[in-house]
């Protein structure tokens, strides 16, 4: 009777153990993210739909100007997709005119705009009327931007929870998108960055900085080197700041600005 026990509780046992097995296999395959390769900007769109997938670039982009901030070109990206642009460049980009939507990330490699412009755009329309500065609405659009190099342009996020690493982000110009960073209505966390925002008057001008924001934003800073105007600047009192580490930094806005 023992024996025949100890046999059952053994079958048992192993039935178990491969039900165990085959419930991983399945789950790691699902979990498996599907790796699409694009050659251009419209392929990349199209392949950025895919819900969780890897988008891949394979080679430089040079912007196509037809595309401009009037005539943007707009990216819907599926929930929890990469776009790797992978050591790649896409050059020439016009002010505001390529610009995010959804829950991703963009990482690995390097856009270059006209100068005095925004590069990437996020959730954005680039205009503030009517916003919708809802706590859900920012958790909805889950963004993280990893090891980018902006050049002549500076990013525009809103309505988002952003996670910025490991960039390096130069603007420059004399106009109020001459930001490296704008933010409306976002929870930003900027981490071992390089911000450098050159203008020609920067102390005449008031909206050149490294970071500018507004609306319901709770910006926090760590491990940031700050060159150009090194300035902080937001508009309106719901803007808080947070900053660790990042030394030299002026604002013209003190009294929103809590360290």
């Amino acid at each position: 009777m023992k024996k025949a026990f100890s046999i059952f509780i053994t079958i048992i046992m192993l039935v178990a153990l491969v039900s165990c097995a085959s419930g991983g296999g399945a789950a790691s395959a699902e979990a498996e993210a599907e790796i699409i390769n694009v050659s251009s900007i419209e392929e990349l769109a199209k392949a950025a739909k895919t819900k969780g997938a890897t988008v891949v670039l394979q080679n430089d982009i040079v912007w196509n100007p037809e595309f401009t901030s009037n005539s943007a070109f707009e990216i819907n990206v599926g929930k929890k997709t990469v776009i790797d642009l992978n050591g790649h460049t896409i050059s020439n980009v016009k002010s505001c005119a390529l610009r995010f939507f959804g829950d991703f990330t963009i990482q690995n490699g390097t856009i270059i705009g006209e100068g005095d412009s925004y590069g990437i755009l996020i959730n954005s329309n680039n205009t503030t009327s009517g916003v919708d500065y809802k706590p859900e609405t920012r958790e909805n659009h889950k963004v993280t931007v990893d090891n980018l190099k902006l050049v002549d342009c500076g990013i525009r996020a809103e309505l988002s929870t952003i996670t910025i690493t490991n960039c390096d982000i130069q603007n420059s110009g004399d106009s109020g998108n001459s930001n490296c960073l704008y933010f409306v209505g976002v929870v930003a966390k900027i981490t071992d960055c390089k911000l450098n925002q050159t203008a020609a008057a920067i102390e005449t001008v008031s909206r050149t900085n490294c970071v500018y924001c507004s609306g319901n934003s709770t910006i926090r800073l760590t491990n940031i080197t700050l060159e150009g105007t090194k300035r902080l600047n937001a508009y309106k009192n719901t803007v808080s700041y947070k900053i660790d580490n990042c030394p030299g930094w002026t604002t013209s806005t003190p009294e929103y600005v809590n360290k």
